[in-house]
């Protein structure tokens, strides 16, 4: 039913199965792991009619591209470096445009706005209510796609006391 849907969106949009689209390079690192992603979203855009060109560089070379703008769509991964919203919703800043943060260059005066009051309150429910206002805005304009959830596993030994995974959950029994 998904497919459907965008199907009729795209169809809405003057392009009915992709027909009149240019083809869409999305750019991504060199790693196998991206490039399988990318390979993924290409299969998925495929079933509609949406042609994907997928292209990899080093991390580097992806990182000045993205930075002088040189990308129609890219996909790169962001971990929480705090556990606070505002470590993902900075992205999507007006002002941390490339070369800052938000190299998606996504610019709307009301998340702005929203952003400038929340960045500078503690941590309250009126902080969390800007918060929630500042997504919607983001879920509706849709200046993202958002992919998968890369899975990482952490190995540690049993004997091993008092150690936090950084980036995977500790699933050992008691």
């Amino acid at each position: 039913e998904q497919i459907e849907e965008a199907k009729k969106l795209l169809a809405e949009a003057g392009f009915p199965e992709g027909k009149g689209l240019a083809e869409i390079t999305y750019d991504c690192p060199s790693s196998s792991v991206s490039r399988q992603i990318g390979e993924h979203f290409q299969k998925q855009m495929e079933t509609i009619g949406v042609k994907i060109k997928v292209v990899t560089s080093p991390w580097p070379e992806l990182q000045r591209k993205i930075d002088k703008r040189l990308v129609m769509t890219y996909g790169i991964a962001w971990g929480a470096d705090y556990p606070d919203a505002e470590n993902f919703l900075q992205l999507l800043y007006g002002p941390n445009k490339s070369p800052g943060a938000n190299g998606s260059g996504y610019d709307n005066p009301e998340l702005n706005r929203l952003f400038k009051v929340a960045a500078i309150m503690q941590d309250s429910p009126e902080r969390t209510a800007l918060y929630e206002k500042m997504n919607r805005i983001a879920a509706e304009q849709v200046p993202w796609i958002f992919g998968v959830h890369r899975q990482s596993f952490l190995l540690v030994h049993g004997w091993t006391k008092n150690h936090i995974g950084h980036l995977a959950k500790d699933t050992r029994k008691p």
